[in-house]
């Protein structure tokens, strides 16, 4: 029996010698099971046992079995054999309390793991609940390991802390939740030779938002007597005090961009620097980056741009919602004088004649709400408002893209490695697949050239959007967004096909962009005649990391604080707009709050088969007949506000199809 035994353990063993591997990462259910995914689309079934020495997202090898379901049909499954690389290393998550032994459960809706946390190493003042930076440090797969064991870094909010979201959130994405903190050289830091020409006389002013403290542009307009205007664009110049290569360069530098979250803000400068001395205080000298710029009747050009380094005084500090208010005749507020009068009623000409100029030679947006949410004390969400673009907004905008159209002109022209952001229109892989859907509008296609070298040309594209802006049509805009190319930066001038210009370089946001902060040292360079800094390969991918880390932060404290808003107001109904379709029913934007909502295809119809959901036509389908598309507008109630799963639930009481 024992040499019986030997034999079959030795045949075992040889099976799954021979046994088929393979290598993939794990994907974890809520049911306990789980599957192992490959890069060739292979997925094999993970069983709940073998699930409990694995995490969602790790990399393993596997043997591959194949096994029998309690129905009796055969399957392929996995059985874990060594991990490749975990899924979870520095995490996020929140202290538990069992007995006397402490656990951290990692924030992520597809770990539901208690990690163990040996009780020598715990901060001195726990407390369940608290949210906790943790570095794994033990996996059951690995050699030696028999459990899950994690290090605390560092507590990072208490339990009791009603803003422990933002914190948390950032931590979970590894961003600074505080301004960089250094020691300020208060003194000027200008090579030797740069001149900087005194227009302090010149009565600049600032306009934003009234709680702004980071001022970072100013205006001053003059109407000419033969019609057009000079404007000057000045910008707060912070590398005046933030050499290149400094330490608070290279914080600024690792940051990217100022982080704006409801209710918090995070600058990418040293306060002392962002909200003070480079800020554009009013009756504040300030060193400035000027560009001065002459304009036609029709608001074209008429000459490059001029840039200066100089100093000014804002005289004025002013509030969109006053300016605004003024213009419409309502509200008390006046300008203090009639020159500054005069001045926003330049600047508001202007941007109505260079509305009229983009219209033709480049490309304007239909306007979208900025969506604030109001906080109590307790970050509670009150109220979220749409807020509109009114005209002291768009009077800033297009000074501003004016300005950075311009600069991005000056450095093609100087050839310098300038920070340009492009944007492709339509992805060239995509390109020909956009064609044939654009044909399915005959009046479309009868008036337009629709070839591929044609539409991925500026002027053709231009011409394209200008034709769907001047002819709403929802369905097909939103199905031409899945052929829409990336934007991105580069260091060679390249055409922003969304702004529909040849060129675009911002500059006009130095203290909160790193990007801008950049270009401002190669304007000094160029006028100063430096020589302009050999680009770092390395910088622009950081900017688009920082830039893409900077998004999910703000999206994923939005989408909480949605969840909790939400769930207050169950009984309510919201209108709203269908923007997307998949196999599982439809994403829609709720048009008072922004929120995005997903209704699943459960919810559209008793019988499950009767609903065919078609992402690429961008409809669904009840019964064989169209039923919703993109575009078309729904009145929507929420059922389901899950702030652990992050799941915004919502079910049409009433639709309106375009």
């Amino acid at each position: 029996m024992l040499k019986n035994n030997d034999l079959l353990a030795q045949l075992k063993g040889q099976l799954r010698e021979a046994a088929p591997r393979a290598e993939g990462r794990v994907k974890a259910t809520d049911r306990g099971f789980g599957f192992l995914e490959t890069d060739d689309d292979r997925s094999f079934f993970i069983a709940p046992p073998q699930m409990k020495s694995l995490m969602h997202g790790d990399l393993i090898r596997a043997r591959i079995e194949t096994t029998t379901d309690k129905q009796g049909q055969a399957r392929e499954a996995a059985i874990p054999e060594a991990l490749v690389e975990t899924g979870l290393k520095q995490f996020v998550g929140q202290a538990v309390l069992q007995g006397k032994q402490w656990f951290i459960q990692p924030l992520s809706p597809s770990i539901r793991t208690l990690i163990s946390l040996p009780n020598s190493q715990l901060p001195e003042d726990i407390q369940a609940g608290d949210w906790l930076q943790a570095h794994l440090t033990q996996h059951p797969l690995e050699e030696g390991g028999k459990r899950f064991m994690a290090r605390v870094i560092a507590t990072i909010a208490r339990q009791a802390d009603p803003f422990a979201l933002w914190s948390v959130t950032l931590a979970q994405l590894c961003l600074p939740a505080q301004p960089p903190e250094f020691e300020i050289n208060h003194s000027l830091q200008d090579p030797p030779e740069a001149v900087r020409e005194d227009l302090t006389h010149l009565a600049f002013f600032t306009l934003d938002s009234r709680s702004t403290t980071d001022m970072d542009d100013a205006l001053h307009i003059e109407a000419l007597d033969g019609g057009g205007w000079c404007l000057k664009v000045a910008v707060a110049d912070p590398s005046a005090y933030v050499p290149a290569d400094s330490p608070i360069d290279q914080e600024a530098r690792q940051r990217g961009f100022t982080q704006y979250l409801p209710s918090r803000t995070v600058s990418m400068l040293p306060t002392q620097l962002a909200d003070d001395l480079c800020s554009l205080h009013p009756d504040q000298k300030r060193p400035a980056v000027v560009a001065s710029l002459q304009l036609d009747a029709q608001g074209a050009l008429t000459q490059p741009v001029i840039f200066c380094l100089a100093w000014i005084s804002s005289q004025a500090k002013l509030d969109y919602n006053r300016v605004s208010d003024w213009f419409e005749k309502t509200g008390a507020w006046q300008p203090a004088s009639a020159a500054l009068a005069d001045q926003l009623t330049a600047l508001a000409d202007l941007m109505t004649a260079r509305q009229q100029w983009r219209q033709t030679h480049a490309l304007v947006h239909k306007d979208q709400p900025d969506y604030r949410f109001i906080l109590d004390e307790q970050a509670q969400v009150l109220d979220i408002r749409a807020e509109q673009r009114r005209i002291a907004h768009k009077m800033v905008e297009e000074a501003m893209l004016l300005a950075n159209m311009a600069a991005a002109d000056f450095f093609a022209q100087h050839q310098a490695p300038a920070i340009f952001h492009a944007h492709q229109g339509l992805d060239p892989e995509r390109i020909n697949a956009a064609i044939e859907l654009l044909k399915t509008e005959p009046a479309l296609a009868n008036c337009l050239t629709l070839d591929p070298s044609h539409l991925a040309d500026l002027q053709g594209f231009r011409e394209l959007r200008q034709w769907l802006d001047q002819h709403p049509t929802p369905w097909l805009e939103g199905r031409l967004r899945k052929h829409q190319g990336l934007a991105y930066m580069t260091h060679t001038p390249t055409p922003h096909f969304g702004l529909g210009v040849q060129g675009y370089a911002t500059w006009t946001s130095p203290i909160r962009k790193y990007c801008d902060l950049y270009n401002h040292r190669l304007i000094k360079a160029l006028i100063t005649s430096q020589s302009a800094p050999s680009p770092d390969p390395e910088l622009l991918p950081g900017l688009l990391q920082a830039r893409k880390l900077n998004r999910q932060a703000e999206n994923a404290v939005k989408e909480i604080l949605y969840i909790r808003y939400f769930a207050q107001r169950m009984d309510q109904t919201w209108s709203a707009e269908v923007i997307q379709v998949n196999r599982g029913g439809m994403r829609v934007r709720l048009l008072d709050t922004g929120a995005l909502v997903f209704v699943p295809a459960s919810e559209l119809h008793s019988d499950r088969k009767a609903i065919k959901c078609d992402s690429e036509q961008g409809q669904i389908l009840i019964q064989d007949q169209p039923a919703f598309r993109l575009g078309d507008a729904l009145t929507l109630e929420i059922f389901e506000a899950d702030e652990t799963q992050r799941k915004l639930l919502g079910r049409p009481v009433q639709t309106q199809s375009n």
